[in-house]
């Protein structure tokens, strides 16, 4: 059996006219199943965002690898000079 966790929740009017109608319409058993599924939703999008942003972030350092000066450091290692600025730039 999953864990749960009671809340007590303030909702605005028209909100909550929202999950009673999906109530009352047979969409859901209880309020809880219409407010969990629409966290569920949002933690999908969450989750869309976030692979989203992955991707953008890898589609700009291929481009930003396309366009590397590659130099040799002292000890004779090859490193990318925009990979370097960026990794400092990027550290916090």
């Amino acid at each position: 059996m999953q864990a749960t966790q009671q809340f007590s929740i303030i909702l605005p009017e028209e909100v909550a006219e929202v999950v009673c109608t999906k109530v009352a319409a047979g969409e859901y058993s209880t309020e809880s199943e219409v407010i969990l599924e629409g966290l569920r939703m949002l933690i999908a999008h969450d989750h869309a965002i976030e692979q989203w942003l992955r991707g953008y972030e890898a589609d700009a350092m291929a481009l930003k690898s396309s366009h590397v000066v590659r130099r040799q450091s002292a000890t004779g290692r090859s490193y990318d000079a925009a990979a370097m600025a960026w990794a400092q730039a990027t550290s916090t």
